[in-house]
């Protein structure tokens, strides 16, 4: 059980956390804090709504992003993306 500062000291972190990553959202989408936070209010969403709100720019499977990822770097056609896992990563 959580006593009563332990609760206000985790409501302050999170009330932080909040505001930062409101005011980020907000400024990289160009909306206001207040806006952002009634589309967080309001969420989840799925990614054509997503869009439609301007929360992302779009949505791909994982095939498509990597044939932007071949594209933007370069490849030629047919060639295979080079990519490892995580634990092959470490």
């Amino acid at each position: 059980d959580m006593g009563e500062g332990h609760r206000e000291v985790m409501n302050t972190i999170l009330d932080s956390y909040l505001d930062r990553y409101t005011k980020a959202i907000a400024e990289s989408r160009k909306k206001s804090p207040e806006d952002v936070k009634t589309l967080i209010d309001d969420a989840p969403y799925n990614a054509i709504k997503a869009k439609d709100l301007g929360l992302i720019d779009g949505a791909m499977y994982r095939d498509q992003v990597d044939e932007e990822l071949k594209k933007q770097l370069g490849y030629k056609e047919g060639d295979k993306l080079r990519s490892i896992s995580n634990s092959e990563y470490r």
